[in-house]
């Protein structure tokens, strides 16, 4: 059974990553707080696999996201957060994890699923829409073309 949460994947997000994170709120809930952290961090490499990164450990694809401009930096760091914090709780038996790191890990997995297949997705088409209406000024940054 599914937990409740207030928390809804975006539908374009696949259902192995959707089914992943919802495993990781059921620890939650379950206050098994190592073996939520270690879900996340599954649940942030099914957003590499959905890109197509799947080769090298996590902080290469992660790395290789970042530079064809997946995630930005602000990502990154946070994706690379949970990395370190799921090897902690996958390889070292005298880590554990608070309901506040726990709350904090989900936090940041979900925030960063959506990034990826909501927001990042959302700027871009409302980018390319004012500019083929030339209604949008001129931006340093243009996330359709940085990589």
């Amino acid at each position: 059974m599914y937990p409740v949460s207030d928390k809804t994947i975006n539908s374009e997000v696949s259902i192995s990553i959707k089914k992943a994170f919802d495993e990781a709120l059921c620890c939650f809930e379950n206050k098994t707080f190592t073996a939520g952290v270690i879900i996340c961090r599954k649940a942030i490499e099914g957003v590499c696999k959905e890109h197509k990164i799947e080769k090298g450990n996590l902080k290469d694809k992660l790395i290789l996201m970042k530079k064809e401009g997946i995630i930005d930096q602000n990502i990154f760091y946070w994706a690379d957060a949970l990395r370190l914090s799921g090897n902690h709780a996958a390889h070292d038996l005298d880590v554990t994890f608070s309901l506040e790191d726990a709350e904090d890990i989900i936090e940041f997995t979900y925030a960063i699923i959506e990034y990826v297949f909501t927001y990042r997705e959302k700027i871009i088409l409302f980018i390319e829409r004012k500019k083929s209406k030339n209604s949008l000024p001129t931006h340093d940054t243009d996330p359709t073309t940085e990589k």
